[in-house]
């Protein structure tokens, strides 16, 4: 064999060693990261990744600080400051006001959901009907109706919620409209054309609740709380609101918007599981309650 031949033979064998030894190697230390921690920094990791120092990621990074959450995946992800000072983190996971209420005034009552963000909606009776979207619940705050004070101006899911006028001129305090209406995701708001509404959307927090009782009852579920918050009656002197066979409202109430017959709740009802609520009105009298489970 040439001196040539014979180089090349071996020059052969050592690069088919060399490779084996590589790949080995590789697996091995595969191996050895798959069976151990990992550190970063670290001559000890303690955990299965272990890193001395900050962490940095882009699909972290944003215009200012905020906290990190991880997603029910595990996927760590921002979780913004609402930059309002008069909010607090809720059970939840959303920002809002602090369940005793700001300054410990109380809770609202009548504007239950977090209404750190809103969104505003003003409606004219002309483009009834209108569905409340999916994931929101709707605060009507005010109602405008002027003509025809002795039938149903405004309707939720079908179910009267209020009759007669609101928000007239010459008509007095009364005639005003003093409470919010609540509608949550999926409910169908209908009125007259006369009838326009303004108000706000939210991110659906509590459960609203908007039940006929002229010819039934109702029954709060099991856990949870129901809040009255309006009450819709055209029944006289009377006609009364009962809460488990006890009399807590008579006469009308949201019905025609004068002094003589019109009034609105002035506290709202809280009602146990379990309990029922019924009235009674003798139809065509109308008992609508308006409020939400929470």
């Amino acid at each position: 064999m040439s001196i040539q031949g014979w180089y090349n033979r071996v020059r052969s064998r050592t690069q088919h060693l060399a490779v084996r030894t590589v790949v080995f190697i590789t697996c091995s230390f595969m191996l050895s990261l798959q069976a151990q921690n990992v550190g970063i920094g670290r001559s000890n990791p303690l955990s299965k990744l272990h890193v001395a120092g900050w962490i940095r990621s882009d699909s972290l990074a944003g215009p200012d600080s905020a906290l990190v959450i991880a997603d029910p995946l595990g996927t760590l992800r921002r979780f913004p400051f609402s930059h309002n000072p008069s909010t607090v983190l809720l059970g939840t996971g959303v920002w809002g006001p602090p369940p005793g209420g700001a300054g410990g005034a109380g809770p609202d009552w009548y504007h239950p959901d977090d209404h750190v963000t809103i969104t505003p909606i003003t409606l004219a009776g002309t483009s009834f009907p209108y569905t409340v979207p999916a994931g929101k619940n709707l605060y009507i705050t005010n109602v405008t109706n002027n003509v025809g004070n002795t039938t149903s101006s405004l309707e939720i899911n079908g179910i009267t919620v209020m009759i007669g006028y609101t928000n007239r001129g010459d008509q007095d305090l009364l005639g005003a409209f003093l409470r919010p209406l609540i509608a949550g995701p999926g409910d169908v708001v209908t009125g007259k054309t006369t009838t326009n509404f303004n108000g706000y959307l939210v991110d659906k927090q509590v459960t609203p609740v908007t039940v006929s009782i002229s010819a039934g009852s109702y029954t709060v579920p099991a856990g949870k709380t129901l809040v009255i918050t309006s009450y819709c009656s055209s029944g006289p002197l009377g006609n009364f609101l009962r809460i488990d066979g006890v009399n807590v409202f008579e006469g009308f109430s949201l019905f025609r918007g004068e002094a003589a017959r019109n009034s609105h709740l002035e506290q709202a009802f809280f009602v146990a599981a379990g309990s029922v609520i019924s009235c009674n009105h003798v139809s065509p009298n109308i008992a609508t309650i308006n409020g939400y489970l929470r």
